[in-house]
This record gives C-alpha cells, sequence and structure tokens, in this order.
C-alpha cells in the first residue's frame, strides 16, 4: 500500500506512492525494446548505468501521482508518442530544423508544457536516489514551482525560463533508438552570465533558466501564449561535457 509520509505535493499525512521524475512511460518505452535504459550523470566519466524502471522513490500521495499524471504527463506524453492530442487540437510536427509543437488545446497548452517541465525538476531535486543526488534547487525555489504546478498556473517569466531542443545525432553515431534511451540527470548546462540547467530524456533536451532575468534571449523560450513552438535541434555531442563523458556501447 505504500509508507506512511508527508506529500511533497499536497502537504498532507498519507499513504506514499514510488514517484517518477522521469515519467515511466518514457522509461518504460525503452525497457520495452532493449530491457533497459542509459542512465547518466555528468560528473562520472565512462559508460552510463544500464537501469530497469526503478528510477523512483516514496514522494507523493495517490491523488497528486493522479493529478500529476492528468493534468501534465498524459496529454505531454500522448503528443509525443502520436503527434497529437485532444482530436488534434495540439500536435507536433517533425521537421528538419527539430520538432515543431502546436498548442491549441485546453488539455495541452503551452502553460501545461511549462509546468510539465518544471514539475519534473521539481521532482529531480526532492528524490533520494543516485540519480539525482547531486541536484538540488533552494527551498525557495522548490515553494514556487510546488505552487505553479499543482494550480497549474502561469509562472513569472522573471523567474523561468523553459526551452526544448531536440536531439540530433549528425556522425551517426547514435541511432534514434539509442538517442530516445538516453536519461541525463539534471546538469549545469551553462553557469555564465546565468544558470542553465538541463536533462535528457525520450530524445529531447529540456532546459530552465532560473532566474531568467536576460529579456533579449527569451525569443528561443517557450512562452505562456505560444501557439507553435520550434524545438530546435541539438547536437548531442555538441553538449558541453557530453562529447568527453557519454560513452555508449
Amino acid at each position: 500500500m505504500g509508507q506512511q509520509g508527508i506529500c511533497k505535493l499536497c502537504g498532507n499525512v498519507e499513504h506514499l506512492r514510488k514517484s517518477h521524475a522521469i515519467p515511466s512511460s518514457f522509461i518504460k518505452e525503452t525497457l520495452n525494446s532493449s530491457g533497459w535504459a542509459y542512465t547518466f550523470r555528468m560528473e562520472n566519466k565512462g559508460s552510463p548505468e544500464k537501469t530497469g524502471n526503478d528510477i523512483k522513490d516514496y514522494l507523493l500521495c495517490e491523488s497528486c501521482e493522479q493529478f500529476l499524471s492528468k493534468t501534465y504527463e498524459h496529454p505531454f506524453i500522448t503528443l509525443l508518442k502520436n503527434d497529437s492530442v485532444d482530436r488534434g487540437k495540439a500536435s507536433l510536427k517533425k521537421t528538419l530544423h527539430g520538432h515543431t509543437f502546436h498548442f491549441g488545446s485546453k488539455k495541452l497548452s503551452s502553460i501545461h508544457a511549462i509546468n510539465f517541465i518544471i514539475s519534473i525538476f521539481w521532482r529531480c531535486s526532492l528524490l533520494d536516489i543516485d540519480l539525482f543526488k547531486n541536484f538540488t534547487l533552494p527551498d525557495s525555489c522548490l515553494e514556487w514551482m510546488k505552487e505553479i504546478v499543482i494550480e497549474n498556473k502561469k509562472p513569472e517569466s522573471r523567474l523561468i525560463g523553459i526551452e526544448i531542443n531536440t536531439l540530433t545525432d549528425s556522425t551517426e553515431r547514435y541511432s534514434s533508438e539509442a538517442l530516445n534511451q538516453i536519461i541525463v540527470a539534471p546538469f549545469m548546462f551553462e553557469d555564465h552570465p546565468r544558470p542553465i540547467i538541463g536533462i535528457i530524456f525520450g530524445g529531447y533536451l529540456f532546459k530552465i533558466i532560473i532566474p531568467n532575468n536576460r529579456i533579449n534571449d527569451r525569443h528561443s523560450l517557450l512562452q505562456q501564449n505560444t501557439k507553435t513552438y520550434l524545438a530546435k535541434n541539438q547536437e548531442l555531442l555538441e553538449i558541453p561535457n557530453i562529447n568527453d563523458t557519454l560513452i555508449i556501447n
């Protein structure tokens, strides 16, 4: 039935479920084809670990798990898998320059997508497991993230920026299947002039910028009122540190 404790989202004392930070659907997708996924921390040089569906720990109650799944994970994952959701009101098109997201659905607006990504980083910082042990966000940051996620609020653009990139490998060292299998724990993508934190899963690089105080650079970010968003291609081996550290046999 689970372990009793305080749910990190609602704050109630409940029987807790084992929660994933990265939705289990992404992990199961790779497990179905190979039996394992690649998990990797930037500070560990060499080969990534092969893992099953066990990147989880007690964090949320059943009600909050279902809320996150229904509100954010299910529509976003359905879009990625089927290229459309809500009878095509939200869609995904694969182009030479990257994947283009079209948000026109009450089930999946750009705000849902933004808060889906925020919820991933929020859970990564809270989960006490090896993969995320070197990633922590300040308590003050976690608090406003929680408020945004639980209410599906519009986050203030000065607090956080969100960017999505489509992983590619023009060297053909990694197949599209291999790109989808790579899971990289949150890492510092860039520290100057502002902190940019990245995470990789499902064939995408997701980035958050905290604080998001350089207005001139916001043209590439996913905005609250975005209807069409191009997740520009990102060469895997051009990501800082990846070329020197990520080895997949």
